[in-house]
């Protein structure tokens, strides 16, 4: 059997989030975006979110049936916190967290890809992001800033730690934190 042939995943740099989620003039869209990343959600759960998925009193986001049919909770970023709480003031929402157009149901994924679609344009990025995007950008980041790689298996749900480990091979560790562990083992 063949091997099935993996892409290394686009991965945004920090001012490129930072500039993705300022860069919208809607309220709604950047809490979107900015939820996504913080919270490494499938672009197929921020549409399931309920109001009473946001637990401010233990920081936490409980996503509801992931990819594995299991729950899980996430942390829930204090900034993100507020921009919710700002969002929530404005448009009240009942439910979902997101509402789409029609009464009762989500956001759609088609509402979802055009958020960050005229976010990137707006935001200067060059290169093919995707909602998912926003995901593995996540993995990498939290690694990267020294969270250990089993805490960012829980936190993604992953059943399975090779999945989390394909990560490992786009991660940027600094000069700063590479070393050789000679150095350390004989520094006197």
């Amino acid at each position: 059997m063949l091997k099935k042939d993996r892409s290394l995943p686009e991965i945004l740099n920090a001012e490129e989030c930072r500039r993705l989620f300022r860069v919208s003039s809607r309220l709604r869209d950047r809490v979107i975006l900015s939820l996504m990343y913080s919270a490494g959600l499938r672009n197929c759960k921020l549409p399931a979110l309920r109001v009473k998925d946001i637990d401010s009193g233990r920081m936490l986001i409980h996503i509801r049936r992931s990819k594995n049919r299991k729950d899980r909770c996430v942390p829930l970023s204090r900034l993100i916190l507020q921009g919710l709480r700002k969002y929530y003031r404005q448009e009240r929402p009942q439910d979902f967290l997101f509402p789409g157009e029609r009464e009762g149901s989500p956001l759609s994924s088609g509402t979802l890809s055009q958020i960050l679609r005229r976010a990137v344009s707006r935001s200067g990025i060059r290169r093919k992001i995707t909602l998912h995007t926003l995901r593995h950008t996540y993995a990498i980041h939290l690694p990267e800033m020294g969270v250990d790689i089993l805490r960012v298996k829980e936190l993604l749900g992953h059943a399975d730690i090779r999945t989390t480990m394909l990560y490992l091979q786009v991660m940027n560790l600094s000069a700063k934190k590479a070393f050789s562990p000679f150095d350390r083992l004989c520094r006197k």
